[in-house]
């Protein structure tokens, strides 16, 4: 059965470099069996995309923070099959938009927007689904997300309580 995946990644480099986050949204159409096959094609498919950066991915550096089966989505909007540009009909939905792929937008702000929008047109989320990608993570990539995790739970801490001092403290500690 075949999928229309639409996924967000983020080169952690570039997003440094410019001091904001910058998240590349996409779409991959996949011929696979299963929806598991769908994604791992998928994932595959984004590392393959960095050309001769691929290091970055397998170092940790970028980092697939979601991927969401959109074949429904795309179904509806007559737009399932290869080529059909679903990630540009949800665009308009993430908003700050640079160009062709990619938008100056936290992972958390747009993840949440394509939610939104995927489960208006009725396109079922599994959200207890554990990441697939997770177990086959490397260590760098792993520890990467360890210490991005670390970092906006001290943000939060921050928001919550004010107390910057504090919380940026304990992650140091």
């Amino acid at each position: 059965m075949p999928y229309t995946i639409v996924y967000d990644w983020e080169d952690l480099d570039a997003s440094k470099a410019i001091n904001e986050p910058e998240q590349k949204f996409g779409d991959h159409f996949s011929e696979a069996e299963t929806l598991e096959q769908a994604l791992e094609e998928t994932r595959k498919y984004v590392r393959g995309s960095l050309g001769r950066q691929k290091h970055k991915f397998d170092e940790g550096r970028v980092i697939l923070h979601k991927m969401w089966d959109a074949s429904h989505y795309a179904k509806i909007h007559n737009r399932f099959g290869k080529h059909q540009k679903v990630d540009d009909l949800i665009r308009p939905v993430i908003g700050y938009h640079v160009q062709a792929d990619v938008h100056r937008i936290d992972a958390d702000t747009l993840i949440e927007r394509v939610n939104r929008e995927l489960i208006k047109y009725g396109q079922k989320q599994d959200l207890a689904r554990i990441n697939i990608m997770l177990p086959k993570m490397s260590l760098p990539q792993l520890q990467k997300v360890n210490e991005l995790l670390l970092q906006n739970f001290a943000l939060d801490l921050a928001k919550q309580f004010g107390a910057v001092q504090w919380s940026v403290k304990l992650v140091l500690n």
